[in-house]
């Protein structure tokens, strides 16, 4: 199935889109991991359920293994982690 849409509004974050959403302006292509609490809360529904964006990659980009601090290697196995079960729902 195709969707095509033409924004009325236009925002650069997930979360101006979620908040213009709350707010009943429409309707929003949003991420479940963005969307599942405001839908469990009732304040949200799903619409167009059987359509699924695109899937996008996410990379993590760091210059080398060699030198990651342990902050960036536990910032990147918890990210991997987060997406892979936000994914998986």
């Amino acid at each position: 199935m195709k969707v095509e849409f033409r924004p009325r509004l236009r925002v650069n974050t997930g979360a101006a889109v979620r908040s213009a959403v709350l707010k009943g302006l429409g309707i929003a292509p949003l991420p479940l991991v963005m969307a599942r609490e405001s839908v469990e809360q009732g304040h949200l529904r799903q619409v167009l359920a059987p359509w699924h964006p695109r899937s996008v990659p996410i990379y993590a980009i760091y210059p080398s293994k060699r030198y990651l601090t342990a902050k960036v290697r536990a910032f990147v196995e918890l990210a991997a982690l987060a997406f892979s079960k936000a994914t998986s729902r």
